[in-house]
């Protein structure tokens, strides 16, 4: 996942139900490391048609739709 991909949240939240749809805007690091090494970034997404405009989601809960070129 990257910066511009459009993305479905597979986590309802307060604010921003189960299949959101948002716009990667940001990434950060999340510093958590899994037991297989794995480093997890956190994205914040510019949602669409929820009263939060931007949220933030670790990569386990998003499901890229469209890939930007």
């Amino acid at each position: 996942m990257k910066i511009g991909d459009l993305v479905k949240t597979k986590r309802a939240s307060m604010h921003a139900p189960l299949g959101s749809i948002g716009l990667i805007i940001e990434i950060q690091k999340g510093g958590v490391i899994t037991a297989t090494g794995e480093d997890w970034s956190i994205f914040t997404l510019l949602l669409c048609g929820c009263k939060v405009k931007q949220r933030r989601y670790c990569q386990l809960d998003l499901e890229v739709i469209s890939e930007a070129r």
